[in-house]
């Protein structure tokens, strides 16, 4: 169901709205300024933006091998269970789509995988976007050779397509007790 207005005020002098004036209209809903209609005729919404949410994908197993995080449904990725081997994480757009085919060139996704790690440190030794391999930067200089225990490491991953096929990926790992 559309929102309806109601006009508030014109800035229009004696003006009886009726959607053809010049200057500007006021649009009030529930006694709230919601937006105005610019005297070149464009709505103006002054709306907050809708809350952005992401979907967190639980996993109860553990992180080993490789993992595949399928940015067209998953954006936070979270293995419950304790670590069991160092992995690799495969990013692409799902089964049958790249990322490449997904994003233009100039235009980022940030990704996360969470592993909760047990006793042993082990750590996200590897990445790969559409199957290739890819070196982030990392957010320290260096990227992790270890990995924290009895905790939750996140790997958050910004990836910037530069060109075709071609990616810069920033990253950062973080662990929380």
């Amino acid at each position: 169901m559309a929102d309806k207005f109601k006009v508030l005020r014109s800035n229009v002098a004696g003006a009886r709205p009726t959607g053809k004036e010049t200057g500007e209209i006021y649009l009030n809903m529930a006694d709230k300024v919601m937006g105005f209609i610019d005297a070149a005729g464009a709505a103006v919404d002054l709306r907050p933006a809708p809350l952005s949410t992401e979907n967190v994908i639980s996993v109860a197993s553990a992180a080993t091998g490789t993992i595949t995080l399928d940015a067209l449904t998953q954006s936070i990725l979270y293995y419950t269970a304790p670590a069991t081997a160092n992995w690799t994480l495969a990013i692409r757009g799902n089964a049958t789509t790249t990322l490449d085919s997904i994003l233009a060139i100039g235009q980022s996704l940030t990704v996360t995988f969470m592993a909760t790690i047990g006793a042993t440190s082990f750590f996200g030794a590897g990445l790969t976007i559409d199957g290739t391999a890819i070196t982030p930067k990392w957010q320290s200089g260096t990227a992790p050779v270890v990995g924290n225990t009895n905790c939750i490491d996140a790997y958050t991953y910004t990836i910037i397509k530069t060109a075709a096929s071609t990616f810069t990926v920033l990253a950062t790992q973080t662990h929380f007790r």
